[in-house]
């Protein structure tokens, strides 16, 4: 007859065993789920990004729309209309303001994961070259090093 150290040892060891059964179906249950949301978009023009759909806007004409009224930013080459967005903005319509007319990648990317721009694709109306479009400020070293 097992002596009462042998079954403690054998019960901790099916517990250990059906814990780490258990975790492992956990993970691979919340790993499924996470790639499913990482590869079915949640929206059917997730694949709007392309450059060739949109019509090329000249910087010249970007930087004309600056006022409070008429507010275009350019993020990653993209022109986004945010001048009825900016009063939602969770960070308050002024720094949308600040930037309008300017390309604002990297600030934009300080503050924000690729999921915030997804969904603003809605805001899109063109794209341009946002390397000739004025940014009133430098990056950081460590920002522009990411860039690079």
């Amino acid at each position: 007859m097992p002596g009462a150290w042998t079954v403690a040892i054998a019960v901790c060891g099916i517990y250990s065993a059906q814990n780490a059964s258990f975790a492992t179906a956990q993970k691979s249950a919340t790993r499924s789920k996470t790639e499913t949301a990482v590869t079915e978009p949640k929206r059917a023009n997730f694949d709007l990004l392309s450059k060739s759909d949109w019509d090329h806007i000249q910087p010249s004409e970007i930087a004309k729309h600056n006022e409070p009224d008429d507010c275009w930013l350019v993020i990653n080459d993209f022109v986004y209309d945010a001048s009825e967005y900016m009063h939602d903005h969770p960070g308050g319509p002024e720094i949308i303001r600040y930037f309008g007319g300017t390309e604002c990648s990297w600030q934009f990317w300080k503050f924000h994961a690729p999921l915030h721009l997804r969904k603003q694709d809605k805001l899109i109306i063109g794209w341009t070259d946002g390397r000739k479009v004025h940014n009133p400020h430098k990056p950081p070293r460590d920002t522009l090093a990411k860039l690079l």
